[in-house]
Order: structure tokens, then C-alpha cells, then sequence
């Protein structure tokens, strides 16, 4: 009995939230100014991006170092409190 209860409250959740999806979708579409185009790069970029690749620094090592180090700085950041509430850090 519960579990029906249960699913009926989330089907209606469920539902409000694409209601509102749906809704916002419609007022977007229906808005009267046209989004502008982005710029296109300019061809310089093509040429600095090629030299950056053949250049003999590292740089996919650079990048891979750049997103552990990111990657590591986002656990810590998610690891901390836990350890702050169990008194193991200050």
C-alpha cells in the first residue's frame, strides 16, 4: 500500500518537473528575439593550435596532469568534512 503511494508521488514529481521543462521550452521558443550566432575562430587560432600540437612540450601530459590534479582536489573537497566530523583532520 505504501509502495503504491510511494510511486504515485513520484510519477506526480515526476511529472510537475516536465510539466515545467515543458513549459519553459514553450516561453523559450515563442520569444520574439532570435539568439545571435556565435563568432567563428579566426584562422590564426587554426595555425597556433597546430603549432602547440607538433611542438615537442608535452602537452596532452600537461593536460592529463592539469585533470588528476583537479580530479584530486575535487575528492579531497568532497572527502574533508567526513574526515573533519570524524576528528581525523583538523
Amino acid at each position: 500500500m505504501f509502495a503504491a503511494i510511494r510511486d504515485a508521488a513520484v510519477a506526480a514529481a515526476n511529472l510537475f518537473i516536465a510539466g515545467i521543462g515543458g513549459a519553459m521550452n514553450a516561453v523559450i521558443s515563442a520569444w520574439p528575439i532570435n539568439m545571435p550566432t556565435l563568432p567563428t575562430a579566426p584562422p590564426e587560432l587554426g595555425t597556433a593550435f597546430a603549432w602547440v600540437r607538433w611542438s615537442p612540450l608535452p602537452v596532452d601530459a600537461g593536460f592529463a596532469l592539469l585533470l588528476f590534479l583537479i580530479g584530486v582536489w575535487l575528492a579531497w573537497f568532497l572527502v574533508a568534512p567526513v574526515l573533519r566530523w570524524a576528528k581525523v583532520i583538523d
